[in-house]
């Protein structure tokens, strides 16, 4: 579903959220011994029943709701909403100024909001 697709009476609440960390990714730097390479340095999805699993930055943000900064994955922008009916909506912005920009339209402003979502860090 698009979101603007989203009939803004349905909304219960919106929570948004700004540069928030991606837990299921460390970035490990790399063992070498004796010249044999154990561990290549980058970034391990963290989540696996094998143990950690090497990914490249381009898979992490190959699906783009994640991005990386230095040796942090982070979260893109986001807002999740929660409808009348007890569905949970999330969408993804490419920056904060866009979700901004979404909370500012005409549609978002009509709300009657109890809070007026903030930004979360």
């Amino acid at each position: 579903m698009k979101i603007d697709q989203i009939n803004a009476n349905q909304i219960c609440s919106v929570r948004s959220f700004v540069n928030t960390k991606c837990k299921f990714y460390k970035y490990k730097s790399e063992i070498k011994i004796l010249g044999i390479v154990f561990r290549r340095e980058g970034y391990y999805y963290t989540m696996t029943l094998h143990g950690d699993e090497y990914i490249t930055e381009e898979e992490i943000i190959s699906d783009g709701t994640l991005f990386c900064e230095g040796e942090v994955v982070y979260y893109k922008p986001h807002l999740e909403i929660r409808m009348s009916n007890q569905e949970n909506r999330t969408f993804f912005f490419p920056n904060q100024y866009g979700l901004e920009m979404f909370m500012d339209t005409d549609r978002m402003r009509a709300i009657n909001w109890i809070n007026r979502p903030t930004l979360i860090r």
